[in-house]
């Protein structure tokens, strides 16, 4: 039985199936180049830079999960594996022992700062070079509006 489609609808879902395919590729990419400069996977890369963008280096581990759109138990997860390496390490709050810290250590500071290096030569070359600025204008206006519904709902 074949279902009738109009053409702005296949149109959309070629657009959505060539945005997954690009983000795919990109993502694979990234993981094998943050698993090669500092055994990072691309989650791990993705708590270090929100910690790295901190004014101190530190956040609530609920504060973190929020900023990388990871679910707690996921942040708990990875942060028990960046603490076993050395890049990370938890801290209870002074005032309320309830409160935990993730905070990055030295030794997490010196590979985020080698994979970053990496990370953003290559976004560089494989994305940000082909899109002119009003493209990326537009790009970063429609994601940013579809996080904000994921986001909201």
């Amino acid at each position: 039985m074949s279902e009738q489609y109009d053409q702005p609808t296949i149109e959309l879902f070629g657009l959505w199936r060539t945005t997954m395919d690009a983000t795919n590729l990109i993502q694979a990419r990234l993981e094998e180049l943050l698993k090669s400069n500092g055994g990072l996977s691309l989650g791990d890369y993705s708590v270090l830079l929100t910690l790295a963008q901190t004014p101190h280096g530190y956040m609530k581990l609920g504060e973190l999960a929020r900023q990388t759109s990871f679910s707690a138990a996921r942040v708990t997860y990875m942060m028990h594996s960046l603490e076993r390496r050395g890049f990370v390490e938890r801290k209870a709050s002074e005032q309320d022992g309830r409160i935990v810290f993730a905070h990055m250590t030295p030794r997490g500071r010196r590979v985020f700062n080698s994979c970053h290096a990496a990370y953003c030569e290559h976004i560089e070359q494989w994305c940000l070079s082909c899109v002119s600025p009003d493209e990326a204008d537009v790009l970063h206006r429609v994601f940013s509006r579809i996080a904000q519904r994921l986001r909201d709902n």
